[in-house]
């Protein structure tokens, strides 16, 4: 059963052992599953509503990317202090890679708004060249996708303990592959 208590200017939740509980630490309950489940399934009947419609041309509107960047930006940027926020009270290197991974974000949107051509500068800031904004793009969507799976990968240190003291693994074993995959310890 869990109680609340007031101490400082939180509130804190404690669980029946004393220990605290923090929503990244608590699992999805059935209801939730199922709410993440429809909105995926609403998000998936949209896509294909909108997929004849694909090459259909709009208007351009210039103000579209630095809005769009600088909200994606500014977001990321609050996700990352909170997430950081949480590790310093969990100690957990899961939420430092996660919180990492959204600096990470936050900073290359901020990048790739500045050298993107014609935004700022006929070329782009930061003495941007003609790949500059497509190799900012590429490294910007290909470093959060591997911080979150090392998050989804990683196992509490309890975890790692309980599985190092089950024995060495053979370099000929299936497990030996996850060396360079990036869930590796």
């Amino acid at each position: 059963m869990n109680t609340a208590t007031m101490q400082g200017s939180y509130l804190e939740s404690l669980s029946s052992d004393g220990s605290r509980i923090f929503l990244s630490t608590l699992p999805a309950e059935r209801g939730e599953r199922r709410l993440a489940f429809a909105v995926v399934l609403v998000s998936a009947a949209i896509f294909l509503t909108a997929v004849p419609f694909a090459k259909v041309p709009l208007a351009p509107v210039g103000a579209f990317i630095p809005i769009y960047q600088s909200t994606l930006a500014i977001n990321d940027l609050i996700t990352a202090v909170l997430l950081f926020g949480q590790f310093s009270f969990l100690r957990s290197r899961a939420l430092l890679v996660l919180a990492s991974g959204y600096l990470f974000t936050a900073v290359m949107a901020v990048a790739h708004m500045l050298t993107f051509p014609g935004l700022f500068a006929p070329t782009g800031l930061l003495g941007a060249g003609p790949q500059s904004t497509a190799w900012l793009y590429m490294f910007w969507h290909g470093g959060f996708p591997s911080a979150s799976s090392h998050t989804c990968c990683s196992k509490p240190r309890s975890a790692r303990r309980e599985s190092r003291a089950a024995g060495p693994v053979s370099p000929s074993s299936p497990a030996s592959g996850r060396l360079s995959s990036p869930c590796a310890d």
